[in-house]
């Protein structure tokens, strides 16, 4: 009787060997595909994201300044495509026809050609876009200059752009094509987004009007 009670406590103690412990996962059968674990969802950071934006004063009137030149090449680029009479080169009857008629002068009137058109960044307080330009009888430069403290939202509420530069600094000036001399100078502040072909012409002439081939100038120190 002995004997049979051992056998039965060995088998009993072989059988709970082999079960597996409370609320231990039990290995999937050779074959059985093993189901995929819970994954836990991601949580999303509390609060809202803010936009980083890199614009600075410099961004917007190297921008401005770039379109600019862009804009005034194009300009003088599709005057020259333009198929006028040959009379209407005469700068004299283009400045007549303007007075008379009011319309808007044109490069191709007053035969101007574009020399070179570009754009000087990184400066401290003022890029510039420098355009020469030329006749059969003059040459001229014209010097764009934006500051810094033109480009500075005043209103850091509302949204701001290259439009919102209201104001820059103009150096025109005239010169002798063969001797090289200054004939003239005239400089003004204006809104940057007026310039255009009819404001560069008006320009031009208010300047031959100032300072004839019979003018003598003297440039300012």
């Amino acid at each position: 009787m002995k004997i049979q009670r051992f056998n039965q406590f060995i088998l009993e103690a072989q059988d709970d060997a082999q079960a597996p412990a409370q609320g231990q996962a039990q290995a999937p059968a050779q074959g059985q595909a093993q189901a995929p674990a819970e994954q836990t969802p991601m949580e999303e950071p509390a609060g809202e994201f803010t936009e980083v934006r890199n614009d600075t004063p410099a961004s917007y009137v190297d921008s401005l300044l770039i379109s600019m030149k862009k804009k005034i090449e194009k300009m003088f680029e599709e005057s020259g495509d333009d198929e006028q009479a040959e009379e209407e080169n005469d700068i004299k009857k283009a400045k007549l026809n303007k007075k008379r008629n009011g319309n808007s002068p044109t490069f191709k009137e007053f035969n101007l050609r574009l020399e070179s058109c570009e754009v000087a960044t990184r400066s401290l307080l003022n890029d510039t876009l420098t355009v020469k330009f030329s006749d059969d009888e003059n040459w001229y430069n014209l010097l764009v200059s934006i500051n810094m403290k033109d480009a500075i939202p005043k209103d850091k509420t509302k949204d701001f752009s290259t439009k919102d530069i209201k104001q820059c600094f103009i150096k025109f000036k005239k010169y002798d094509n063969e001797t090289q001399e200054v004939i003239g100078q005239i400089t003004r502040n204006t809104d940057p987004n007026t310039i255009d072909e009819e404001f560069i012409v008006n320009l031009k002439i208010e300047l031959d009007d100032q300072f004839g081939e019979e003018e003598e100038f003297e440039i300012e120190t």
